[in-house]
């Protein structure tokens, strides 16, 4: 596996196992501790993949990874536009939207088991 995949990999595990956590922990609509780590991890996540894809690209990115981990709607399509430029800042921007697609989905999937439960309880 590429460096810059595990940390993609982990964002994908922490979005399923979120998923079920929280619907655990809170009720519908209100706020769990998970809610105030979740960013911080998101963000590590993200500075994590922007330096390991910049090394692998062997480009020097600046202060892309802070605005990547800090600000992503804004961080990532700065870093592609920048970077890889053209068409293929275009699909990675596109790639990028199917992968938070791909994390919602698994955030949803990862809720089933405990609101089936919760609805026996």
């Amino acid at each position: 596996m590429r460096e810059s995949r595990k940390p993609l990999a982990i964002l994908a595990l922490l979005f399923l196992c979120t998923g079920s956590i929280k619907s655990f922990m809170a009720e519908p609509g209100q706020r769990g501790p998970i809610d105030m780590i979740m960013p911080l991890a998101i963000a590590v996540c993200l500075f994590w993949w922007c330096k390991a894809d910049a090394r692998e690209r062997n480009i020097s990115p600046g202060s892309a990874p802070a605005l990547v981990g800090l600000a992503a709607p804004i961080g990532l399509p700065y870093y592609f536009f920048r970077y890889p430029g053209g068409r293929k800042a275009w699909m990675a921007c596109l790639k990028a939207c199917g992968f938070l697609l791909l994390l919602m989905f698994l955030f949803a999937v990862g809720s089933v088991p405990g609101l089936l439960l919760r609805e026996r309880v």
